[in-house]
């Protein structure tokens, strides 16, 4: 086989060389493989030559991530084109064309979105009651779709009439309209595709090119119909990105969009989880209690603290997956508590009310710098009987200082009050020794 394939005049070789080095190749070593490939080009381009350093490796294992890019080949009646700033179009797109797209795709339409599909929203329902009842007035209730495109083509078939055209685009995401979509495809599969063939949504088509920025100021200005929450701008941070991919290399699904399908398991944790572990591990009581208060206050703005003391550069994947681990293991001991401890009556409401600041204390008690080490063998060290034994070791404590300082507190409210947090926290920890793993 392969001397035929040396033998075919069509075989095409290309060379790739990979290496974990941080820079280029030097000088000497470029021109060796520019000779290589001048030789053996002599006569025809057979020949080609690719060269992935550490950071061209990385891309080329994150690019499959999120998956291929999609395209799409989309049929606009009524159609019109922008051409400034940025080209556009713009008309009116058949819903069972719509239904065939989440058929195929499904959630990874919207991977460049805030948020993925919302489920039974009172917005949504009124869709479906519109699909039903009057499938004729949906362009008229409904703000439609944007996509962005890398880019759109339209065929020269059709001239130039703008009754109906077919655009060519590449690279698509739908940055706005992910709730119209899913809904309409979910119905479209709960009934029949054909039956949306006459129900018509307006859609707008923006050409991006290589404009990462207007890909992001479309997404962040278009979001209206389903309200836009503090948590789902959180997708327009890199460093959410970066996480993403790194956390997929190992096999981890980390979601950050906001959406109605959220999977926690053994390989998969979403961003309230990733949030409330990062806080209860950060060692400051103000970010604990503004956890339990109020977690939407730590996503506000992407751009300061709180957010930006969770959610930093610093931050490795390994980190994260390892305290949202460990997050788990708390939660799980705290379920079961009753069964473990005497008092359970005085305990009961401590482990309700104050699971934020139980696992702040429990995170205090391990070793916060192993934790960052790419090399630290967690599962054994951690176990579930060490985080147990933990928890009604601080638990005990925290009832006990409650009990002698802050008898007269109503314990729902205690815990959301920073200074008698931070208090009980100092008063605790003097309490219970910490153990070196």
């Amino acid at each position: 086989m392969i001397d035929q394939a040396l033998e075919d005049p069509n075989t095409k070789c290309e060379i790739i060389l990979v290496h974990t080095g941080a820079n280029s190749l030097s000088s000497h070593s470029s021109r060796d493989f520019a000779d290589l490939r001048n030789e053996m080009n002599d006569t025809s381009e057979v020949v080609s030559i690719t060269i992935l350093n550490q950071s061209g490796l990385h891309k080329s294992l994150t690019s499959g991530i999120a998956g291929e890019p999609i395209n799409l080949q989309i049929g606009i009646t009524s159609w019109g084109k922008k051409g400034e700033p940025f080209e556009a179009f713009y008309g009116q797109v058949s819903a069972d064309q719509i239904a065939d797209w989440w058929t195929c795709y499904r959630s990874r339409l919207f991977n460049k979105n805030l948020r993925s599909t919302l489920g039974d929203t009172e917005v949504n329902n009124e869709m479906i009651l519109t699909l039903e009842k009057k499938p004729e007035h949906f362009w008229y209730f409904n703000n439609g779709i944007t996509i962005v495109a890398r880019s759109a083509v339209k065929p020269l078939a059709g001239g130039s009439s703008s009754d109906f055209a077919t655009f060519h685009c590449d690279d698509i995401g739908i940055v706005n309209g992910a709730q119209t979509v899913g809904t309409i495809g979910k119905y479209g599969e709960s009934k029949s595709i054909q039956s949306l063939s006459n129900v018509f949504v307006p859609v707008r088509i923006i050409v991006r090119g290589n404009n990462l920025s207007l890909e992001e100021e479309v997404t962040r200005t278009n979001n209206r119909q389903n309200r836009i929450e503090n948590r789902d701008f959180v997708a327009l941070d890199p460093v959410q990105s970066q996480l993403k991919a790194d956390l997929g290399i190992e096999g981890i699904d980390y979601q950050i969009l906001r959406s109605e399908m959220i999977n926690r398991s053994d390989k998969a944790f979403d961003l309230v989880e990733a949030t409330t572990a990062l806080a209860c591990a950060s060692g400051s009581v103000r970010l604990a209690v503004l956890l339990k208060r109020e977690i939407g206050k730590l996503w506000e703005d992407i751009n300061k603290p709180p957010y930006k003391e969770l959610f930093n550069p610093s931050i490795s994947a390994p980190y994260i997956w390892r305290c949202v681990k460990i997050q788990r293991k708390i939660d799980l001991a705290l379920q079961s508590v009753d069964k473990r401890l005497t008092s359970v009556k005085k305990r009961d409401p401590i482990a309700t009310h104050g699971n934020r600041l139980i696992s702040f204390l429990v995170f205090s008690l391990l070793p916060s710098n192993s934790l960052k080490n790419p090399d630290f063998e967690m599962d054994p060290k951690i176990s579930d009987s060490l985080i147990q034994t933990d928890v009604d070791k601080v638990l005990s404590e925290l009832a006990e200082q409650i009990d002698h300082f802050y008898q007269n507190s109503i314990i729902p409210t205690l815990f959301k009050n920073f200074s008698k947090c931070d208090d009980l926290v100092n008063k605790t920890k003097e309490a219970i020794p910490k153990d070196p793993l």
